[in-house]
């Protein structure tokens, strides 16, 4: 547990010091380690700007014939929020990250790279049962990997597979440093959620909305929270907030992130939403 906690934090540490340089002609790193690091970090807040910030450096790199699998990876990672978070249009993020999915698994199908690229792309087309296929290779060849663990713990909750859910992410909260366990506890709020554990999935939520203030589904979570205590007025606050973010989002936005999700969770999910899309 200790080597694979160090491991992870030498990995993080040496992407945030990469990221905080600033590049020459002269740097011993080449640009695309120092662009991609940089986007990395910038993603850690899930905010358009970084979106927009990702595409600008990294865009350049991926084209033509150009292959380098993490620069790739990172730049899916966006697209893949952008979806998440309606930045833009979805359809075209969609479209995009099938095109860098394509493109990952025609130069190195058996990276772990390209596997979590084709994992984020069959999320959003709402294939998960392909998603589970290749995070679990993911995991089996680098059991370092957080997000592949955060991902899969999510599909299974969204799958209705409380049980395996609950597993992986008490298992990842074990073995991942705390300072890189951003998205795991975003996994374990909607666990709670589902759990009927409000007020704890309430306070949970208000953690990771402090250094994500601009996650929507976070957002989206603690909204559905206040509903079901009835606090009427905080909910209110926090859809206003939403809306300033959001302001095209729409129901039928959110229920197309539910793709392949359990009509019985989807419902409920949808459900404690009542209110916030009513004009």
């Amino acid at each position: 547990m200790l080597a694979q906690k160090s491991t992870i934090l030498l990995f993080r540490s040496i992407a945030l010091a990469s990221a905080k340089l600033k590049y020459t002609e002269k740097s011993p790193i080449p640009y695309w380690w120092y662009a991609a690091t940089y986007c990395y970090a910038k993603l850690e807040n899930r905010s358009q700007e970084s979106f927009e910030i990702c595409k600008k450096m990294l865009g350049p790199l991926v084209k033509d014939d150009s292959y380098i699998d993490f620069v790739l990876y990172i730049l899916a990672t966006a697209y893949y929020y952008a979806f998440l978070e309606n930045w833009g249009d979805p359809i075209e993020s969609c479209k995009t990250l099938g095109e860098i999915a394509r493109k990952a698994m025609y130069n190195a199908p058996y990276s772990i790279y390209s596997q979590m690229i084709m994992a984020l792309y069959n999320i959003t087309i709402g294939n998960k049962a392909e998603a589970i296929a290749y995070l679990k290779q993911v995991i089996e060849a680098n059991p370092q990997t957080i997000m592949a663990r955060t991902l899969l713990s999510q599909i299974y909750l969204l799958t209705g597979q409380e049980k395996l859910a609950t597993e992986l992410i008490d298992d990842c909260i074990k073995h991942i440093p705390e300072s890189a366990l951003q998205h795991t506890y975003q996994a374990k709020t909607f666990l709670l959620l589902l759990q009927g554990k409000i007020e704890e999935c309430k306070n949970l939520a208000n953690q990771v909305l402090l250094f994500t203030p601009k996650a929507m589904a976070i957002r989206l979570i603690i909204i559905a929270c206040c509903n079901i205590l009835g606090q009427t007025e905080e909910r209110k606050e926090h859809a206003k907030k939403l809306f300033e973010y959001y302001p095209n989002l729409t129901k039928n936005d959110v229920e197309q992130l539910l793709k392949g999700v359990t009509e019985q969770k989807k419902n409920y999910f949808m459900a404690s939403l009542e209110n916030i899309f009513k004009k």
